[in-house]
């Protein structure tokens, strides 16, 4: 047998209908006599529980609402704070005034500057006399602090080697070993004094 549909979508929009109306008429009704159906007397004990509770999440949801708001006005006047000194490094990043002065080399002496204005240079004065009196100056003593790694090798080298031993004016020296290497921590300049100890015990 076929299937009836449109009394089926006939009966289907009357439930609809039946169902809205007495929707409607229990809506009527609870606004007509709310005030008396929702009396302390008429509720019992089981509703003043239910609203103490309601109220008492109510306070709880004050109190979260206003820590989330204090906490998001924190991280606001934070990120703020973040962005002003972020801004103010990238200002002062290449800013030379801003950071310390302290010069790498040190100061020339009045009586080596001089000699830059005593003759010239092809006669073996001049900025020539100039630069060979600046060279033979230990590092040390013409820069305030080691810049390069590479400048630990012979730092204090007059210290390091003596140089009345030197007989020759290009001897070589252990300045790479003296620097870096030793035996069981030991300094350099005590391993000498062990060995001859050893010798005569």
């Amino acid at each position: 047998m076929a299937r009836q549909i449109l009394e089926s979508v006939k009966s289907v929009s009357e439930f609809k209908e039946r169902t809205k109306k007495e929707e409607d008429a229990a809506y009527k009704f609870f606004v007509e006599h709310k005030d008396t159906l929702c009396s302390p007397d008429n509720l019992g004990t089981a509703s003043k529980i239910i609203r103490h509770k309601l109220e008492l999440s109510t306070l709880k949801n004050e109190r979260c609402i206003a820590m989330l708001k204090a906490a998001g006005e924190k991280r606001k006047q934070e990120e703020l704070e973040h962005k002003k000194k972020l801004r103010e490094f990238k200002l002062n990043k290449f800013n030379v005034d801003s950071l310390p002065s302290l010069d790498l080399m040190r100061p020339v002496t009045p009586e080596i500057r001089d000699t830059l204005y005593e003759g010239i240079s092809a006669t073996g004065g001049g900025r020539s006399r100039y630069l060979k009196l600046r060279d033979r100056k230990d590092p040390e003593h013409k820069y305030n602090y080691k810049f390069p790694a590479s400048w630990d090798y012979g730092w204090y080298f007059s210290e390091m080697v003596k140089l009345d031993n030197i007989k020759k004016p290009f001897n070589r020296s252990d300045v790479i070993k003296n620097t870096l290497f030793g035996r069981n921590g030991i300094p350099m300049e005590h391993i000498g004094e062990i060995v001859q100890k050893k010798r005569f015990v």
